[in-house]
């Protein structure tokens, strides 16, 4: 068995679209919400090798509870401390156009 930590947890929210352009308004044409977090996706790849994992974390607020919700089902979240506030959302934005990205926090 394997244990992971991640000490600050977050949404990663992707969304595609086909063209970025900074200061416009973007549609994306597809979206994804995945935990993410070093301890997390260290979890992630160590299960999808087959190899026993336990996920623990600190969470907060309602995307703490998302966080939750979408690692429960996979068997790799066993344990959060709950926090005040609300954990990190990541938005990631591949541009398919150019192969570059846009990052925001």
């Amino acid at each position: 068995m394997i244990y992971t930590i991640t000490f600050n947890p977050s949404l990663d929210y992707i969304m595609h679209v086909d063209c970025f352009e900074e200061g416009e308004t973007n549609r994306s044409k597809q979206e994804e919400i995945y935990p993410g977090g070093k301890g997390f996706n260290v979890s992630t790849i160590l299960s999808r090798l087959n190899l026993e994992t336990t996920a623990l974390g600190f969470v907060a607020g309602f995307t703490g509870e998302e966080i939750v919700k979408e690692l429960t089902p996979s068997g790799r979240w066993k344990s959060a401390h709950a926090q005040s506030g609300n954990s990190d959302v990541c938005f990631f934005s591949p541009h398919e156009v150019t192969n570059a990205a846009a990052i925001s926090r």
